[in-house]
């Protein structure tokens, strides 16, 4: 509730039209008719739930040198959309990681926040040497400010570092671990369902 209403508010002083309050719908996505069974359950649920067990993830006994390109290519295709919550997650965390233990980016990161908190949530109109400016004209500034410092503080090579990284990772990992037979992977949705 507390989102919505920040986000009402920040329409309602930007857009200058008021949103009408609905009830909040669920959405689902449309799935062709030429996806069904598993893949079709798998789009529609959250990736949290279909986050795999890390145990499952990290089998040893799942791995072996591929000894084709072929059993590469069908090794990765399977394993991706088993994997894909797992392989998220641990891009989420290189990425974390990456913005914790870089201090210049993690100052740019709350000097921002700060600044957009402060642009978001203030009473009164924003005057800056006695000269009011429009909230379009200081959103347009501090995005265009917020660029730049996400730049300045070596941002783009941080989110390209983090994201080549896990992918590097899965790649591998989704090369190499022997993929889950339909019968596993239809018992372990079951057992999920329960």
């Amino acid at each position: 509730e507390y989102m919505g209403a920040a986000m009402n508010a920040f329409f309602l002083r930007f857009a200058r039209t008021p949103i009408p309050q609905e009830e909040p719908a669920t959405q689902t996505i449309a799935i062709p008719a030429s996806v069904s069974g598993l893949l079709g359950r798998y789009v529609r649920t959250p990736l949290a739930k279909r986050l795999r067990p890390w145990s499952q993830f990290a089998a040893v006994a799942k791995f072996h040198k591929p000894t084709s390109s072929l059993e590469i290519v069908s090794n990765v295709r399977a394993n991706m959309v088993f994997f894909m919550a797992n392989y998220a997650a641990i891009t989420v965390f290189v990425l974390l990681y990456s913005i914790v233990t870089n201090p210049i980016l993690l100052c740019g990161f709350f000097v921002c926040a700060g600044a957009w908190f402060y642009l978001l949530f203030r009473k009164e109109p924003l005057v800056v040497n006695g000269v009011t400016i429009q909230d379009q004209h200081a959103v347009a500034m501090l995005a265009a400010l917020s660029v730049v410092a996400f730049v300045f503080c070596s941002g783009l090579e941080t989110l390209f570092w983090s994201i080549g990284f896990s992918g590097t990772l899965s790649l591998i990992h989704a090369a190499c671990r022997t993929p889950e037979l339909p019968g596993d992977i239809e018992m372990q949705t079951i057992s999920d369902e329960l």
